[in-house]
Parts: C-alpha cells; sequence; structure tokens
C-alpha cells in the first residue's frame, strides 16, 4: 500500500524519484483533481482541475518530463466553473481540451481549448443550448487536422432524457461543421451517455471510420448496456451494436485490438460493481470475449493493450469515504488475474484516465490523491509487477 501525507499547500514531492519507479504529487492553491493525460517526446501531459474560493473550479494543465518533474503549468478558466474531462494531441503538437462548462442554473455546455504545444491557448468553442445541459467527454484530433468532440446532451425530445451527441470542426481549427453533415445527435435508448471516440482507418474501404463508445438502456431491455456504433467520412452511422451482462454495464474506455474492439467499463447489480471487459469483432456483431473481475467492487478506468496481456486501473470502493487506486494485469484469452495491487490510504483515492507501459516496461498512471485536508494531482510510475520498487 502507497502511503500519502499530509504537507504544505504547494507542489509535493516527498518520495525520491527514480527511473524504474516515483510518486510525484502537483497542486496549487485549493484542491487538484486528475482526469487524463497524454504522452509527447520528452515527457507527459497532465489534465486535471483546480478549485479554490477565490478563482473557482478551472482546467489544470501541466508538462513533466519522464521522471515527473514540471517542466510548465497552465491555468484556465472563467467566471463559471469548468469541469476537463479528456486530453487529445494532433499530428501538429497542439492540444485539444474537453471540458463542461456549469451554470448557476444547473445547465451546462460543452467547452473546447486548443492549445500550442507549449500550453498557450490558441482557440476555444462552447457549444450548447441555453435551455439544456450538454456535457463533455472526449475530443480527439484526426489525421487531417479535423477534430471530432464527443458528449452528451438533453436537448432531446420528451419522453427522451439524453442521447449522444458527435460534433466535428474545419480542419486545424474549431469552427464547427454545418449541422446537415456532422453535428449529430445519436440515441438508440432513452438515456444514452457518451464515453469515447477513435479514428481507425480501414483498409478494405480506402477510408477513415471513427467509433464511439457509449452507455445506452435501449436492445428492449431495462438494464443498461455499453453502445458501439460507427461513423464514415460523411457523418453517416454505419453499424451498432450492445453488449453487456444481465446487470447494468456502464462503458469507460474503448481501445483498438488487432481484430476488433475492447470494451471497458464497469458491470453493477447496485449492490456491487466490478470492472468489465468485453472483445468484439470487426463489424460490431460478435463477442468472442467477455471478462468480468473476482474482486470486489472495482470501477473500471482505463485499459492498454501491452501484447499478451491488458494491464487495466480503476477505482476500488472500501467504504462510502475510502477508495483505492486499482491495478492489474489480466490474460488476454483467460480471465487470470497475472496479479493485482492497489494504491492509497484511509481516504478517497481515485483513478483517473491516462495509462502508459514506459518503454522499460514500467506502467505510468494519472490519479487523485486525498491527502487528509488536500486532494491532489498523483502522477505514479510502478515497476512491470505494479510494484513500487526496483
Amino acid at each position: 500500500m502507497l502511503l500519502l501525507v499530509s504537507s504544505c499547500d504547494t507542489t509535493l514531492n516527498i518520495e525520491p524519484s527514480y527511473e524504474s519507479h516515483f510518486v510525484k504529487y502537483f497542486g496549487g492553491k485549493g484542491d487538484q483533481e486528475a482526469r487524463d493525460m497524454v504522452t509527447v517526446s520528452d515527457g507527459y501531459i497532465l489534465l486535471g482541475s483546480s478549485d479554490s474560493d477565490l478563482l473557482g473550479k478551472q482546467v489544470l494543465i501541466i508538462k513533466t518530463d519522464f521522471l515527473g518533474n514540471t517542466i510548465w503549468t497552465r491555468n484556465y478558466g472563467g467566471i463559471y466553473n469548468e469541469d476537463p474531462q479528456s486530453i487529445g494531441i494532433a499530428p501538429s503538437g497542439e492540444f485539444v481540451i474537453s471540458s463542461t462548462l456549469n451554470y448557476p442554473d444547473a445547465t451546462s455546455d460543452i467547452k473546447v481549448h486548443l492549445l500550442a504545444s507549449d500550453g498557450s491557448k490558441t482557440d476555444s468553442l462552447i457549444y450548447g443550448d441555453p435551455n439544456f445541459s450538454e456535457f463533455a467527454t472526449d475530443a480527439i484530433a484526426l489525421v487531417n487536422g479535423d477534430y471530432i468532440i464527443l458528449g452528451t446532451t438533453t436537448n432531446v425530445p420528451a419522453p427522451l432524457v439524453s442521447a449522444i451527441v458527435v460534433l466535428r470542426t474545419e480542419p486545424n481549427s474549431l469552427n464547427l461543421l454545418p449541422e446537415a453533415s456532422w453535428r449529430r445527435v445519436h440515441g438508440e435508448g432513452d438515456n444514452d451517455s457518451a464515453a469515447e471516440v477513435v479514428e481507425v482507418f480501414d483498409i478494405q474501404s480506402n477510408s477513415y471510420e471513427y467509433y464511439v463508445l457509449g452507455t445506452s438502456n435501449s436492445n428492449q431491455a431495462s438494464n443498461y448496456d455499453m453502445l458501439i456504433f460507427s461513423l464514415d467520412e460523411t457523418g453517416e452511422q454505419i453499424n451498432v451494436n450492445f453488449w453487456g451482462t444481465d446487470d447494468n454495464d456502464i462503458a469507460g474506455s474503448l481501445i483498438k485490438l488487432e481484430s476488433g474492439f475492447g470494451l471497458f467499463g464497469t458491470t453493477t447489480n447496485g449492490a456491487s460493481n466490478n470492472y468489465l471487459f468485453q472483445q468484439v469483432g470487426p463489424s460490431l456483431m460478435n463477442r468472442s470475449a467477455i471478462i468480468t473481475g473476482e474482486r470486489p467492487n472495482i470501477i473500471g478506468r482505463d485499459i492498454i493493450d501491452i501484447g499478451t496481456a491488458y494491464i487495466i486501473i480503476g477505482t476500488e470502493i472500501i467504504g462510502v469515504e475510502d477508495t483505492n487506486i486499482y491495478l492489474a494485469k489480466i490474460d488476454k484469452l483467460f480471465p487470470t488475474v497475472y496479479w493485482e495491487t492497489t494504491f492509497g490510504g484511509t481516504e478517497l483515492d481515485e483513478a483517473a484516465s491516462g495509462l502508459y507501459l514506459d518503454a522499460d516496461g514500467g506502467i505510468v498512471f494519472l490519479a487523485t490523491v486525498d491527502l487528509e485536508s488536500q486532494t491532489k494531482m498523483a502522477l505514479i510510475k510502478v515497476n512491470p509487477e505494479g510494484l513500487l520498487n526496483q
């Protein structure tokens, strides 16, 4: 178990840094929460939020080297609280950040930031209807320089509750394409929500396709399933399917496999939670593997494919005020856990998105840790066995 101790309200580096393992804490005034991360040629870009009485909730971006040492820090925000969700990197080196802008009347919009490679803001976009709420979940940069923005909207006719909204921009800008082409709402049930979008090159059609993962209560059932659908270059839906168990299955992360896709998330029956991995074919019409965890009360957050196995990260629920960061290596073909470990103290420690395999085989991930009176972002690297030692 990783011992997290309290310190002053500044950047905290209480552990010595090694190449094979380290723990680094980040934060200034107020509380910070981790959301997502990407890798660049010389380190990591960390995305989170910073919340203080003076400034409210703002977007926090930190660049570090590969040992977790801070290179630069940027904060962006305005008069309304902003909750960042995802960060993507373009071929040009720019970063695209999606966040939810929350208003005093309890409505919200999707906000997108475009940043240069040094973290300076070059453009921004706010999307939403003043009478409804939109929630950001993902934003990615495409090979051709466009951006796809993914979210959930309540702008649907009654009795529907919510649907998935997919937006696309013009090349190298945040100017949205017309509503007749890509500014579309997709819904299969009466309460659908978005999770993640990926770009995939299809050899047969010699073109790019876009796959969206979400959660839906369609499929003629009262429970929730993972929803996956594909879009062509014009934004038209190609394939759609639902995969899940007899319980409620909540989408978390989508990865492209050698053949097909991996759908990762959480299955819950109301009394307990556990991570759920489902492998589906390229056409989305067949499921070849399903893996659920045996350890109780794990909420699945992110997954990576390391060849012969998967590394997964999630949050272990111990009690109402006690959660830990959960990390495991599982076999690809059989539901075998090679190893599993948890990190945390006796308070709320939660996994974020962003999970990477370093060149030396070490595993790097981002998390939120509760240091008694402080909540901070933590960048953690463990060895190939998931341990904080050599």
